[in-house]
């Protein structure tokens, strides 16, 4: 994974994969979702928030928690991985406003934030799969 403004692929991978889900249910009534989505259609797009997710469908929160649990989504990871993708944010500005930055005695500072930010990448796709985990 490329990890250069690695929260803003983040986000562009969850609006592509909301733009195919909301392709997959074009067909369908909404009354039909909960039999059609599945559940890695849910954890591809867990940049939104149920709220965003629901309006975004055109269905109602309820019918989106309908959902979750019937693909065995206890728990909808959006803030958990928000934090993330904000510390992941932050860590690009510093980057692109602290490039030249060199700490003597220590690891050149590019060196430093990169390794910071392919951990914050392990943490969040880690959450992602936990997900799997506690669902199955």
């Amino acid at each position: 994974k490329d990890n250069s403004n690695s929260w803003v692929h983040i986000c562009r991978e969850g609006f592509e994969n909301l733009r195919k889900l909301q392709l997959k249910l074009k067909p369908f009534r909404t009354r039909q979702y909960i039999n059609v989505i599945t559940r890695e259609d849910i954890l591809s797009v867990t940049v939104f928030s149920r709220e965003e997710l629901a309006n975004h469908l055109g269905i109602s929160l309820t019918l989106m928690k309908k959902i979750f649990r019937n693909v065995g989504i206890e728990y909808w990871p959006y803030r958990r991985l928000q934090g993330i993708r904000r510390r992941m944010q932050k860590l690009e500005q510093e980057i692109s406003e602290g490039c030249h930055r060199r700490v003597y005695g220590k690891e050149d500072f590019s060196t430093r934030t990169m390794k910071k930010m392919q951990a914050l990448n392990k943490e969040y796709y880690s959450a992602v799969s936990t997900v799997h985990q506690h669902s199955a």
